[in-house]
């Protein structure tokens, strides 16, 4: 059963909660982008906590003692609320957000202390419940961690609960007043923003980059990823691996490339290191960037970074830089890792994301990865990570995708690179393609196999706007 304890699920609420911190202090209502199974989570109530460093800098929440609400409802709340409307503290600015830290903390076991007076703090045991008290039409409420974080014994947090009602600090002891315990297990980011940047920029490694998409481009448990490789697979249980310098894979949703991506890797053997070599999707981040976490994380798994070649690769490469915040939210590497690793537990990854470039600038990237094949030979697989043009109705996405798959199925970098311009094919991917396919002819001509195509359309049965997909295996 899904439940707040699943690191797949706080990591997916932690997501969502900063992209409503950021919105909210940018003016603007962001897009829900939770698993519709997390977001529907029932919950007693969920309080955001902001903090700049050791600083609280929000906090806010709802709550119902009697009745839950989806989880997905109370966080589009409270989020841009503890952003925004704690009257304690001025607005969060947007140049502030990358220095805030979000916590988030699920409530549930409501319960009245039935004792009076000052028996009432014989129902309270510090660390595990949070306390309300309400008395003359007023109302304060603590966190089970205020008072840990404090080292308030429990008549101190009772009076210090009354007087952030504006009560006095005996108001719990009245007959009339009301004290009601709850419990919720806290969960955080480890770093602001700021922090992970500023880590990665010392050459401090962050130890696992956590999953950013699970539940949005495939299932958000790992018995959901098993299910799913587990159909996608199931067609190529006869293949015959052979050894492969390359391949390319799209890294859309499952359900629209899942099966391809699983014919293509079922062909080729996946070696001891595995480059993955992606577009950047988003503006975090430098233009060239190779990952600076120990190893990346899915829901059930997780592959270790190949320290040393990431190194090997930024050392000889001026424009590569070994950070991690142009991979914070990017998918073009996380969705492929499930079946990279089906295929090799223990391969080991380099995640790359490639932003603007000219065809010039590609040869530096081209020289060394080629310098890497030199070093590890058939260890070394170069994953291409794309998907075909975007958004034109199906017959043109059709035709202008064969447009750049003929230069690719010759090798040929310079026709793939001239032709995805010239015919303005949005091809996400075609610099790392040829940065790869140019690494490749360093050693010898590639043969190329193009090992299946479709469109978007095949799902969505939408052919008005598309998007197209293709696998191929380069040897």
């Amino acid at each position: 059963m899904i439940s707040f304890q699943d690191p797949a699920v706080q990591r997916a609420l932690l997501s969502q909660s900063r992209r409503l911190v950021e919105g909210a202090a940018r003016g603007f209502t962001a897009t829900d982008s939770l698993p519709p199974e997390i977001a529907a989570i029932p919950c007693f109530g969920l309080f955001v906590t902001l903090r700049r460093g050791d600083k609280l800098r929000g906090c806010i929440g709802n709550y119902r003692v009697d009745q839950t609400n989806p989880v997905g409802l109370l966080l589009a709340q409270a989020a841009p609320a503890a952003a925004t409307r704690d009257t304690r503290f001025p607005p969060v600015a947007p140049a502030e957000t990358g220095l805030l830290t979000i916590e988030l903390t699920p409530l549930h076991s409501f319960r009245s202390v039935e004792a009076a007076g000052r028996d009432r703090v014989r129902a309270i045991l510090i660390g595990k419940h949070g306390v309300i008290v309400r008395a003359d039409g007023k109302r304060g409420l603590f966190l089970p961690q205020v008072a840990t974080e404090n080292r308030w014994d429990v008549t101190t947090f009772l009076e210090r609960v009354c007087q952030k009602a504006g009560l006095p600090a005996d108001a719990w002891t009245w007959p009339h007043a009301e004290v009601i315990t709850f419990e919720g297990e806290p969960f955080a980011e480890e770093l602001s923003p700021n922090e992970a940047a500023l880590a990665s920029v010392r050459g401090e490694r962050v130890a696992t980059r956590p999953a950013a998409k699970a539940g949005q481009f495939y299932p958000a448990t790992a018995a959901g990823i098993k299910a799913e490789l587990d159909r996608c697979y199931a067609p190529t249980r006869l293949f015959s691996p052979d050894p492969a310098r390359a391949v390319m894979l799209p890294h859309a949703g499952w359900r629209f490339c899942g099966d391809l991506v699983a014919v293509t890797l079922a062909r080729v053997q996946v070696p001891e290191v595995a480059v993955i070599i992606g577009p950047k999707h988003t503006a975090a981040g430098p233009e060239w960037s190779v990952s600076a976490a120990g190893a990346w994380e899915w829901p059930g798994g997780k592959l270790e970074v190949a320290g040393e070649w990431a190194d090997f690769l930024v050392a000889r490469c001026p424009r590569l830089v070994r950070e991690d915040e142009a991979h914070r939210d990017e998918h073009g590497c996380e969705v492929l890792l499930p079946f990279l690793h089906r295929r090799n537990p223990f391969v080991r990854i380099v995640p790359i994301a490639i932003g603007a470039a000219g065809y010039e600038d590609l040869a530096a990237l081209s020289e060394e990865l080629a310098a890497l094949r030199e070093e590890l030979g058939e260890r070394l697989l170069l994953v291409i990570s794309s998907d075909m043009n975007h958004f034109a109705d199906d017959e043109e996405n059709r035709r202008l995708d064969a447009l750049a798959l003929d230069p690719l199925e010759d090798g040929d970098a310079r026709g793939l690179y001239d032709t995805c311009l010239n015919h303005r094919i949005s091809m996400c991917g075609m610099r790392p393609a040829v940065a790869v396919l140019r690494a490749l002819e360093t050693e010898r001509h590639p043969s190329i196999e193009i090992t299946g195509y479709e469109t978007s359309a095949r799902v969505t049965g939408d052919t008005s706007r598309v998007v197209g997909y293709a696998g191929a295996v380069m040897e």
